[in-house]
């Protein structure tokens, strides 16, 4: 009696269902024209095998939802994988711990709450065996909360004040606070601010997307202190983070429109020129000085004072209305007006119709 261990020519599988391969033995003599051959018979293999597990897990707080990573398993034949989660960690996967299935190497879940969780993934091939992994631990974390943004007065406006309260965490599991900006409203998944190497393709990307401004120490402020454009409005968000897990991103109630302090004096044309009844002039200080503008007649008499005192840094406007010191009308004709802030000054004329 003899016996030999051969292949079939594929599996059977879930997928492709039963596949026979037909054999038969042949026996051959010293004579090359001479030999018998057995009567062929047919068979079948089925895949028992499990495929290797995955491994290099990860599960973080993203904007779509806990999303959960892995390495693909070494199984060349693996088309599935299927995601469960449980509240503890020896648990056997079954429907009640299953919560999705996924093609790639990446799983989302939407609406988690806040606790302790342990995710499985099981690496399914087409003959529908499963190759499950260990047990990876996550701790959604509770959400800081009162978020205030603070535009930092005097500081040319480019520093941002931060500060929230602090969520309870009796576990002791939050390590550090991670601190979002963009100038779009919309969340999105952030790169780090210090990967850009330039100030404008920095601007270019936070128009539309999310920037990781810094990282804090467990704490309950922070301040920005690289806010590159003036003038703008600015969003922010807070999330809490650990080495066991994250909180689901907190953002600020208002948003903060950054306040461009000016680099130099200036003092602008008035309009309306020639005006009837107002005209307006526009000026602006970079830093704290004694400011005067003040308007005189044709014959070099002062007839009203606008401004004059000690003002911060900022832009401003006066207005003036064609009357005098004593509130009475002066009448039509030329007009100069003069600025004056410590060492700088400037003038213009305006005619006043009446």
């Amino acid at each position: 009696m003899y016996h030999a261990v051969v292949p079939t020519l594929a599996d059977s599988t879930v997928n492709n269902g039963v596949y026979f391969s037909t054999f038969f033995v042949r026996a051959h003599t010293d004579d090359p024209t001479e030999h018998y051959e057995t009567a062929a018979a047919s068979g079948y293999s089925v895949d028992n095998l499990s495929p290797e597990p995955v491994d290099d897990i990860t599960v973080q707080y993203k904007v779509a939802g806990i999303t959960v990573e892995w390495s693909p398993s070494d199984a060349p034949d693996v088309g599935l994988y299927k995601v469960f989660k449980s509240d503890i960690s020896d648990f056997e996967p079954d429907e009640s711990t299953f919560i999705g299935t996924s093609v790639e190497t990446t799983f989302t879940e939407e609406g988690a709450v806040e606790g302790e969780a342990f995710y499985k993934i099981a690496a399914i091939d087409f003959s529908g065996n499963s190759g499950l992994s260990d047990p990876y631990r996550f701790v959604l974390l509770p959400s800081p909360s009162n978020i205030t943004i603070v535009d930092t007065p005097d500081d040319q406006g480019h520093f941002i004040g931060i500060s929230w309260t602090a969520p309870e965490d009796n576990s002791g599991l939050i390590e550090e606070y991670r601190i979002y900006r963009s100038r779009s409203e919309i969340l999105t998944d952030a790169v780090p601010m210090i990967q850009f190497a330039s100030i404008d393709a920095l601007n270019e990307y936070e128009a539309n997307n999310t920037v990781l401004v810094t990282t804090v120490d467990a704490n309950v402020t922070a301040i920005d202190d690289f806010v590159p454009i003036g003038g703008e409005s600015y969003y922010y968000w807070i999330q809490a983070v650990g080495s066991l897990g994250a909180s689901k991103i907190a953002t600020a109630d208002v948003i903060t429109r950054i306040v461009e302090m000016p680099g130099e004096f200036s003092l602008s044309a008035a309009y309306p020129n020639p005006f009837n009844p107002s005209t307006t002039l526009e000026y602006s200080i970079p830093a704290e000085s004694h400011i005067s503008l003040v308007v005189y007649d044709a014959l070099g008499r002062k007839v009203a004072i606008l401004v004059d005192g000690i003002m911060k840094p900022g832009s401003y406007t006066a207005v003036w209305d064609g009357r005098d010191e004593s509130g009475s009308m002066l009448g039509s004709g030329l007009y100069i007006y003069r600025f004056t802030a410590g060492s700088f000054t400037a003038q213009g004329k305006v005619m006043f119709l009446r």
